[in-house]
């Protein structure tokens, strides 16, 4: 029996899904950290999570650009513009607070209260969105042509 799910109809509808779910979860990440004042953020959250092996003058800059690249990457995702670029930036970014959380929590990443850091999912659904690209729903294919980022016919 033929799965009807297995059409390219309904890989662009998920493609377009996880895509806009996972920009919009981004892009308030940062806005949140913008909200409340980067410098705040920066002496914040994000030095509690700081691990002791990063040297403070690389640190401090990217501790003031994550806001930034959330924002950016999430934006970028929801629209579908330079999509595997968003993604695979956003995968580097998730996979250092993953990194952090792990050296603050433990290999779960968490405290006590959940079985693992939420940013380990994420992580695996931006690498997932910059390996697969953006789909047709998504403004990559007006750009790149009609069959996605990076393959012109």
């Amino acid at each position: 029996m033929r799965n009807p799910f297995n059409h390219p109809a309904w890989i662009d509808i998920s493609l377009l899904v996880g895509r806009v779910l996972l920009g919009l979860y981004m892009l308030l990440a940062g806005w949140g950290k913008m909200r409340g004042g980067i410098p705040a953020f920066v002496n914040g959250g994000f030095a509690k999570l700081r691990p002791d092996w990063l040297p403070e003058a690389l640190a401090t800059p990217y501790g003031y650009a994550i806001p930034f690249l959330e924002l950016l990457g999430g934006l970028m995702l929801i629209l579908g513009l330079f999509t595997r670029a968003a993604a695979g930036g956003l995968t580097l970014v998730l996979l250092s607070i993953s990194i952090a959380q792990m050296n603050a929590n433990g290999i779960t990443g968490a405290p006590p209260v959940g079985p693992f850091h939420h940013a380990y999912i994420m992580t695996a659904m931006c690498f997932m969105i910059a390996i697969i690209g953006s789909g047709r729903l998504a403004l990559d294919p007006l750009y790149f042509g009609s069959t996605g980022e990076g393959k012109k016919s």
